[in-house]
């Protein structure tokens, strides 16, 4: 409405994302002090290593349109936000797995660590298994559910499935980052993908 466009868009959801930070922050202010909960300075560490780790998942999965636009113009992010699309219906398949499995995994691992390194490998596995059947469906798809001024998106789909895939690795691999309750390979981890 005010004519800011794409820029536009992006800055009010970091502003909103921002906005929600703050406001857990000082939701939770008495339990970060520590007056209720025994916060040390180890658990600031950690928890200053898995914020290090998300903000790299955030250059996974969104800090690319800035550099699309930067590099490329908002008619290609178009292209991109199309093929994405595609690749977050990935995300959204897995996510069942997901919500089971992470909900569940660091009591399994202290009961049976070897199951839960199956399991984990097997979440692995399913991930990359949607992926490639994205990877085979998502041409089909956008050939009927896209005009022909999009036709470039379907170029980009095999490297959008190839980072879910590297996405899922990058998630379910972790697990003994947390165990040792240090969390400061999380980090090495994200941007060791972030670099491929």
């Amino acid at each position: 409405m005010l004519d800011y466009g794409v820029t536009g868009m992006m800055i009010s959801s970091a502003v909103s994302s921002s906005l929600v930070a703050i406001a857990t922050v000082y939701y939770f202010r008495d339990d970060l002090k520590g007056e209720r909960t025994k916060f040390n300075r180890q658990h600031y560490r950690y928890i200053g290593f898995i914020l290090c780790s998300v903000f790299f998942l955030y250059c996974l999965n969104g800090a690319e349109n800035w550099l699309v636009i930067m590099h490329l113009g908002k008619q290609q992010l178009a292209i991109f936000f199309a093929a994405g699309q595609f690749a977050l219906m990935i995300s959204v398949a897995f996510e069942p797995f997901r919500m089971w499995w992470f909900a569940r995994r660091f009591n399994l691992q202290q009961k049976d660590p070897a199951l839960c390194a199956e399991l984990t490998v097997l979440g692995v596995q399913f991930g990359m298994l949607i992926s490639a059947a994205m990877l085979l469906a998502a041409p089909l798809m956008m050939q009927f559910m896209l005009p022909e001024s999009y036709s470039a998106s379907r170029d980009l789909i095999p490297w959008l499935c190839l980072i879910m895939s590297l996405k899922f690795h990058s998630e379910l691999l972790n697990i003994g980052c947390f165990i040792k309750k240090s969390a400061s390979l999380a980090p090495v981890i994200n941007g060791g993908f972030i670099t491929l």
